[in-house]
């Protein structure tokens, strides 16, 4: 696996990889965020593993019990759980009669962005 970059040499991060690493650190494990999300724990590990070569870092300690952020995974976690939730937001401003459910903002932000949108129309 090779990281994406751009032309202008910035790294591509997957969305769904983004998604993926915020469940695995809030559930606790590969399984349970595998369960939340509807895929398959390969698919999960996939991710997560994509993700880590990309950034260059470890983000998650694993064991058999689960999963914890590493330093690095817990800073990234705190970054990545809000551009989940601002993309999420901004695709239900563009998009207002849309439903939060099954997004990342539903189980995060949904009332915000709901109230976010209100406050601007």
């Amino acid at each position: 696996m090779r990281p994406c970059v751009a032309e202008n040499g910035t790294l591509m991060l997957d969305l769904a990889d983004l998604r993926t690493f915020v469940e695995v650190a809030d559930a606790g494990g590969v399984s349970s965020a595998a369960r939340r999300l509807g895929v398959s724990k390969s698919i999960v590990s996939r991710r997560l593993a994509r993700l880590e070569e990309a950034l260059g870092v470890q983000l998650l300690l694993r064991t058999t019990r689960g999963a914890t952020p590493t330093e690095a995974g817990a800073t990234f976690r705190e970054h990545a759980g809000r551009i989940a939730a601002e993309i999420d937001i901004a695709r239900e401003r563009s998009h207002p009669k849309a439903t939060c459910a099954g997004s990342f903002a539903s189980r995060h932000h949904c009332r915000s962005a709901r109230h976010i949108w209100r406050r601007t129309r």
